[in-house]
């Protein structure tokens, strides 16, 4: 709620400002305050000068909300080139091709520090430590792993058996993976009814998930 006990209202953009300034101490300890100086949102990125380097997405409710940010820290360029030019982008991109378009904080990082590039591909704990030193600023932040947040008497699992998930993260897991492969022989239905004569098999719900999902021992 707002200051008057009124409905607070979220503003996507507002929301991309709030989390520049979140994130802009961590950019200038990872990079140095030369290159942190230049970190920014554009048209809903994140960027360093001209170059992206991080992109969002949002989800408001009525009574909550999440920014999810992902980070760009390395990367295979050979990767790139199997990706076509989107029809929509920002203005700023000025239709330049993913290479001169993307910088990877790594390679931001390398151009700072003298440390072996190669190394820095597996190993980005100088990226964590600059977002916890950040975060720790403003929130209290605990740090956990993904194998306690999924395991059985963790809250999100407790929140998923309320939902009607009684194992918890396992069984909704392989609910929406049912789902995922339904959705799939659809897709298999619509291409068979286009090429009709064709000989083209589509496997059965049962089938898909037999042959996609682990085996239960």
């Amino acid at each position: 709620k707002s200051q008057d006990g009124g409905p607070l209202l979220i503003d996507p953009k507002q929301l991309m400002k709030w989390s520049e300034g979140i994130y802009r101490p961590a950019i200038q300890k990872l990079v140095g305050k030369d290159l942190g100086n230049k970190f920014g949102c554009r048209e809903n990125d994140y960027v360093i000068g001209d170059s992206k380097f991080g992109g969002n997405a949002q989800a408001i409710t009525r009574g909550d909300w999440v920014h999810h940010t992902s980070f760009l820290w390395g990367m295979n360029p050979r990767h790139m080139e199997y990706l076509t030019q989107p029809e929509k982008q920002p203005v700023y991109r000025q239709n330049r091709d993913h290479l001169s378009f993307i910088k990877t904080l790594k390679e931001y990082y390398t151009e700072t520090h003298e440390i072996d590039h190669d190394e820095l591909l597996t190993n980005n704990t100088a990226f964590w430590e600059a977002i916890e030193f950040t975060l720790s600023s403003s929130f209290d932040v605990n740090i956990t792993s993904l194998t306690s947040i999924l395991k059985n008497d963790s809250p999100l699992s407790e929140a998923l058996k309320l939902a009607g998930f009684q194992n918890g993260f396992e069984e909704w897991a392989t609910h929406e993976q049912e789902k995922l492969l339904c959705d799939q022989e659809k897709k298999l239905d619509m291409v068979f009814m286009k090429r009709r004569g064709a000989k083209t098999r589509v496997l059965s719900t049962e089938e898909l998930i037999s042959n996609h999902l682990p085996r239960q021992h």
